[in-house]
């Protein structure tokens, strides 16, 4: 059997099922999202040093996820097979 053209897969995808390729965007959390609208929309600088603040303290947090993340996949690689570490990707909706 001989594939079909990339064109032709592209358009039974994108007609025939209503799917759409794109490219993947970084996401971010509704609080990112709402600290960068929150400072993008302040003129004051008190207010808008403050939601900074708290701006950077929630990527801290973020960061130290991550990190911690990272720790336990090691030790469930080295654990063999006494430890498991599970992820999920909770992708946005719109």
């Amino acid at each position: 059997m001989k594939p079909v053209s990339l064109f032709v897969f592209r358009y039974i995808f994108n007609t025939k099922f209503n799917l759409y390729f794109h490219k993947i965007g970084k996401d971010t959390c509704q609080k990112c999202d709402g600290y960068k609208a929150k400072i993008d929309a302040l003129e004051d600088g008190q207010a808008m040093e403050a939601l900074i603040t708290e701006q950077e303290l929630h990527h801290r947090k973020a960061e130290a996820a991550r990190d911690k993340k990272i720790k336990n996949i090691e030790e469930a690689k080295q654990s063999n097979g006494t430890k498991a570490v599970l992820t999920f990707n909770l992708q946005k909706l719109y």
